[in-house]
């Protein structure tokens, strides 16, 4: 055995305690992106190596303390010691300059108790790992203890996510048990309630429909449940309806969101629908999904859940709900949409017109005209009010009714909403955009009258291997309406900077930053009196470049 003496082990826990610090807000971060890949592990690894998000910062350190204490071995106790304190004192430094991602950055961890469980599990992996190490020290020389501990921390801070998705995969029989549990107390309360199902999906479009829908039926029909804001999750679905559908709601809306094949066939198991609407079945998340066919054989689980004297609402104008209308038809199909051309339409909106107050627009629905007008900006909410209009339309409600409740729907935040500041007009379009949407946005920006256009935005991801075409395509668009842009982050910039080239757009007047904070400072600088910004998508912080580990 060595002759690990009790000075060695005060200079080895005085490290240990310096890197700890670090090691704990490194997790944060790591457990941070984590949680908004929904604790996949595979989608996290991928982030992890496109991002190259392996530390640098503490293995550099550990590295420097490796390398001075192997050359202070031997003189001295008092070298040995004052480069232990070096070492507490880098890693306590480290831990302060470390982001908190509970306070800071756009999406903050949120601790739940699955997250708190993870770490828990995460921590206590690494006091086994320290544990073992401390004993293995017993064996150590004398006066190698800081070298010795700072090689084992290079080790351990590499570790860091490789325990946190063991943690996960750890504890994910228990989550399973506690979901099931949730799920079916869900689901009774579902049965109990009898209130008429709508499932709402689509590649776009879900959070507003629903949204419009249950303001609009609870006006025109009944007490209405759902869940707000962009829940649209099994577990997040399941958890609004164990605390808020009750008996007297005659009808629950529910949005459901296809993370694979199966997500909304078990949503549908949640709460069976009776009707639904698709919105679009598109290309978001086509790098998740591998194909446009795999989307569609997701997004038509809601079709095929839905019983044959049920209602189908679909959007003609996108060739997948089109598609799914014909294939999965029920005893009442409605099928809505601008463009007669491609193919026949039961609702169809047409004379629109847009000014900074909303849009007016007429609608014909089974042989008579209607006029209406909205708050809303956009052919995508106004496509998302003929979806509204032929559901409720169908379940009874008049639609003179309907379109008088249009005239009160304000916009689901970051969703083409305005937004003036000063004498500067500003559409904000910053979630998660997708190519229908942000070519809509920029239609909305060529209307409005304005001194000058402004364009802020990181460009479109998950668009698999249509990202740098897409984003090419919009910058080119962009180059005939915007008279300035500002391209935020390094995820597209090749593809948007190429596409505004391509467009003719004068590049002195195109500025590239690698942060959204950055770019709104530059953007404040940039605007004048009279001009109208739009502010196109709105990426995690793990996508701009400020992300360094």
């Amino acid at each position: 055995m060595g002759s690990f003496s009790i000075l060695d082990l005060a200079q080895a826990t005085l490290v240990v305690v310096g890197a700890a610090l670090f090691i704990r807000r490194r997790s944060l971060r790591y457990l941070s992106a984590l949680q908004q890949d929904e604790y996949a592990p595979d989608r996290f690894w991928a982030w992890y190596a496109k991002r190259a998000a392996y530390d640098k910062r503490g293995t550099f350190w550990s590295i420097i303390i490796f390398a001075a204490g192997a050359a202070a071995f031997g003189q001295g106790d008092v070298l040995s010691t004052l480069l232990a304190i070096a070492a507490f004192m880098g890693y306590l430094v480290l831990a302060l300059l470390e982001p908190d991602p509970r306070t800071s950055g756009k999406i903050k961890l949120v601790l739940t108790k699955r997250a708190k469980q993870i770490l828990l599990t995460h921590f206590s992996i690494l006091v086994i790992i320290f544990v073992a190490v401390a004993c293995a020290s017993l064996y150590i020389p004398e006066g190698f203890a800081v070298y010795y501990t700072a090689l084992f921390l290079i080790f351990v801070i590499q570790f860091i996510p490789v325990s946190l998705t063991l943690s996960v995969k750890a504890l994910q029989p228990l989550e399973e048990y506690v979901q099931q549990r949730y799920f079916k107390q869900a689901s009774a309360t579902v049965r109990q309630s009898g209130a008429y199902v709508i499932g709402i999906t689509g590649s776009y479009g879900k959070t507003s429909t629903k949204n419009a829908l249950g303001e609009i039926l609870q006006i025109t029909r009944g007490a209405t449940f759902w869940p707000r804001k962009g829940i649209n999750t099994l577990m997040g679905n399941t958890r609004e309806i164990r605390s808020s559908l009750s008996k007297h709601h005659q009808y629950a809306v529910i949005e459901m969101a296809a993370y694979r094949r199966g997500s909304i066939a078990k949503l549908c198991e949640l709460a069976p629908p009776k009707a639904g609407i698709i919105t679009a079945i598109g290309i978001m998340h086509l790098e998740r999904f591998g194909s446009a066919e795999e989307i569609y054989r997701a997004k038509t689980e809601l079709a095929r859940a839905i019983p044959e004297d049920g209602i189908l609402v679909c959007n003609g104008d996108d060739p997948g709900a089109r598609r799914a209308a014909e294939e999965f038809p029920k005893k009442t199909t409605i099928i809505y949409g601008f463009d007669s051309e491609r193919g026949h339409l039961d609702c169809r909106m047409f004379d629109i017109a847009s000014t900074i107050k909303g849009s007016t627009f007429k609608i014909q629905w089974r042989g008579r005209e209607f006029s209406g007008s909205t708050g809303l900006l956009g052919k995508p909410a106004l496509s998302n009010l003929m979806a509204v209009f032929g559901m409720a339309c169908a379940l009874g409600s008049d639609p003179n009714y309907v379109l008088a409740a249009f005239r009160n729907l304000k916009p689901v935040d970051n969703r083409l909403s305005i937004e003036k500041a000063g004498e500067v007009v500003r559409l904000k379009d910053a979630y998660n955009s997708n190519p229908s949407g942000f070519e809509a946005a920029l239609d909305i920006l060529r209307e409005l009258p304005a001194s000058n256009r402004l364009l802020i935005t990181p460009g479109m991801i998950e668009l698999g291997d249509r990202q740098y075409e897409e984003n090419s395509r919009l910058a080119r668009i962009s180059a005939t309406i915007c008279d300035k842009v500002i391209f935020v982050g390094s995820t597209n910039r090749a593809a948007f900077e190429s596409g505004l080239r391509e467009g003719g757009f004068d590049m002195n007047n195109a500025v590239f930053v690698s942060n959204r904070d950055t770019g709104l400072e530059k953007l404040r600088e940039m605007e004048s009196p009279g001009d109208v910004t739009l502010i196109e998508n709105d990426l995690g912080d793990w996508y701009e470049d400020r992300s360094k580990f």
